[in-house]
């Protein structure tokens, strides 16, 4: 049975909304995107009034280069098997490109593009989006991992439902972990482990392999 995160467990200190927002200023460190190399693990659970079961778990490897790309590939290890994968997904932040990269056909699949025009790569994040969030949203700050993260609420469209988000400021405030809803008696969770923050990844994951097609 694959474990869900018990958050009550995690080291804890309370903050109110306004000393997140005036006492957490940007640290030196996301003044340029932070690399670091992390296992993750995808869990689905279906929850009923006994309790939750875990119906689908996929582990792999997250990753971040200097530049903010990141490459993602997990594998099944629990659940249907029709939705085993070999696939990773590459989001190039030089170019706002992001890629399906299908290593069984040897296709690298343009999900997003960015608009037509100049682009601009984004900038390492520093947390001012953590403005839009008050009261409530703003839970507190927990170690996840081995690592210090502000845990919020962020509303979904559409829902009176929170999404239970962990970002961590040392990695240019990037999800240590996400709980969020799927759907009646449905639920998710994205959790990093093992994050070894400051290690540059092999520069050859952020690059479409030699002899890939790209399908756009």
């Amino acid at each position: 049975m694959c474990p869900s995160v018990n958050l009550a467990g995690a080291a804890t200190v309370l903050l109110p909304a306004l000393f997140v927002l005036s006492q957490h200023p940007a640290p030196e460190v996301t003044a340029r995107w932070t690399p670091f190399v992390a296992k993750q693990t995808v869990r689905r659970y279906e929850i009923t009034s006994t309790g939750k079961r875990c119906v689908h778990e996929e582990t792999g490897v997250r990753m971040q280069d200097g530049n903010g790309s990141t490459y993602t590939r997990t594998i099944l290890v629990r659940g249907d098997p029709a939705e085993q994968t070999a696939d990773a997904v590459l989001d190039d932040a030089p170019t706002g490109t992001t890629y399906r990269i299908d290593y069984s056909r040897r296709e690298a699949h343009v999900m997003r593009r960015p608009p037509p025009g100049p682009y601009k790569p984004k900038s390492p994040e520093n947390g001012d989006f953590l403005k839009q969030y008050a009261g409530d949203q703003i839970m507190e700050k927990r170690t996840i991992s081995g690592v210090e993260c502000i845990r919020y609420g962020a509303p979904m469209a559409g829902s009176d439902e929170l999404v239970d988000n962990c970002v961590a400021p040392v990695l240019n405030y990037f999800p240590v972990f996400i709980r969020m809803p799927l759907g009646p008696g449905l639920e998710q969770e994205i959790l990093l482990e093992d994050i070894r923050v400051g290690e540059v990844p092999d520069p050859q994951f952020f690059r479409i392999p030699e002899g890939f097609k790209v399908v756009d």
